[in-house]
């Protein structure tokens, strides 16, 4: 396992890739272990340079932007940001 600190949108890229390679991998396992590694960084990484504002998560009474953001944090949506749901990190 060789992680590095998230410095840098590339810095990010790359470690979205990997976690792409390694999905699934069992808990406990060495790529499981970096899997869970890489999530932890990630997650970091997004609160500090993507946060999601408050306002907007809520919908604003706006059905399409509640969509927008359900796409969004489901993985299914076009900004940055993935926000992995730690419970499916080890399944497939």
């Amino acid at each position: 396992m060789d992680v590095k600190p998230i410095r840098s949108d590339n810095d990010y890229n790359l470690a979205l890739r990997r976690v792409e390679a390694i999905w699934g991998s069992p808990a406990g396992s060495p790529q499981g272990d970096e899997l869970e590694v890489l999530v932890t960084l990630i997650e970091a990484y997004e609160r500090e340079h993507y946060p999601i504002d408050p306002q907007s998560s809520a919908g604003a009474n706006d059905p399409e932007r509640s969509i927008e953001e359900l796409e969004h944090l489901s993985g299914r949506g076009h900004s940055h940001g993935s926000h992995f749901n730690r419970d499916e990190i080890h399944e497939r």
